[in-house]
């Protein structure tokens, strides 16, 4: 249906500063970074959603959430050439200073899904109806670094061996021991026109900032679900007002 349609808007500045200075057999990179990010999606009805299994959907599409991330990108790499070894280390950061806003379904999902789903909407019968209370808003700082030392072996004109150790943190996360080998190997057989590669190394996945939004909104208290089954419609409640607990925001209906 026409109403159960999305607004969505992103916009994002970012700002760079690069430095590279090189000297006999030594070269220094430094990058620094500033980005800030809004994006949003809003329903453009914020009437309750109407599910109808089977058959359509309509009302508000009930998806509202405001996400703002203000991050900082530091780095500074390192390269020395000696004989057959070039080496590079270096390390960097990443401060993170993010803010939630989550309205999805804080005005309400009626699900019709009985035998007849059709018939039940038709005769105002839904089976379930669904709303989320509570404070919508949470904000989080989240930081990242790493470091690594890397050396570049020329065993033979034809044969060279990479071999590095990295380390990776992040502040949100109880695991430190992230330490990450590295391990690559480069051979052109014949006259040279091809190159053979092989590589081992272990490799980890930062935490997505979403998961840690999701756990600080959904721990049971600052955001919950009242579910009520075979619900009056359209009007759930007495007088039309959602329970909720004293001393949280209003919600959205």
């Amino acid at each position: 249906m026409p109403e159960h349609a999305l607004d969505s808007f992103d916009h994002e500045n970012d700002v760079r500063f690069f430095d590279t200075k090189i000297w006999p057999n030594f070269i220094n990179e430094l990058r620094i970074g500033v980005k800030k990010r809004r994006e949003s999606f809003d329903d453009v009805s914020h009437s309750p959603d109407i599910i109808v299994l089977g058959n359509f959907f309509g009302g508000g599409a009930q998806v509202s959430r405001v996400e703002r991330d203000t991050t900082a990108d530091v780095e500074d790499i390192a390269s020395r050439s000696f004989g057959k070894h070039t080496l590079r280390f270096g390390g960097g950061t990443m401060p993170r200073y993010l803010s939630y806003v989550n309205l999805t379904n804080f005005g309400g999902t009626f699900t019709f899904a009985g035998q007849d789903p059709l018939s039940d909407f038709a005769a105002n019968r839904p089976s379930r109806y669904t709303v989320n209370v509570g404070n919508p808003r949470v904000s989080f700082n989240q930081y990242e670094s790493y470091s690594f030392v890397q050396d570049e072996m020329r065993l033979r004109r034809n044969l060279s061996l990479v071999a590095g150790l990295r380390y990776e943190w992040q502040s949100n996360v109880s695991y430190h021991k992230k330490f990450a080998p590295r391990l690559a190997l480069a051979y052109s057989p014949g006259g040279g026109h091809t190159v053979l590669r092989a590589g081992f190394g272990v490799f980890y996945e930062t935490q997505p900032t979403s998961l840690e939004a999701h756990s600080l909104l959904y721990d049971g208290v600052r955001v919950r679900e009242i579910d009520v089954f075979n619900p009056s419609f359209p009007t759930p409640f007495p007088g039309g007002v959602i329970p909720r607990k004293k001393n949280t925001p209003g919600t959205r209906c």
